[in-house]
């Protein structure tokens, strides 16, 4: 348990986005005793980034999630969605999030 070195209430952050087109958000991070892992492959503005570039941009917006294990998919969706400025156009969306306290989350919803 190395929730004392989680900076925010979760461990593990995974996310996709899919959109028309082929096009899609992706977000990956781990906090692991070995250090933290860290990437994001934006489709839709065609950047990508990874390790501590990607870490220095996903830090802030993580700062400012409020949810929790107990929030509502359609609330966290809605929290996701805004933090990384994406539209809800999207076609799936899927997150798998693990919490400092090792419970996981996964929010699916496709339309």
């Amino acid at each position: 348990n190395n929730s004392a070195n989680a900076p925010f209430s979760f461990t593990h952050f995974d996310l996709s986005v899919d959109y028309a087109g082929n096009k899609s958000y992706d977000v990956e991070y781990e906090n692991e005793s070995t250090g933290v892992e860290a990437k994001i492959e934006d489709d839709l503005n065609n950047n990508y980034v990874q390790g501590n570039s990607a870490a220095d941009k996903l830090i802030p917006i993580f700062e400012n999630f409020t949810f929790d294990a107990a929030t509502p998919n359609d609330k966290i969706i809605e929290e996701v969605l805004n933090a990384f400025n994406l539209a809800n156009d999207y076609q799936e969306f899927d997150l798998e999030v693990r919490f400092a306290d090792g419970v996981e989350k996964e929010v699916k919803h496709t339309k």
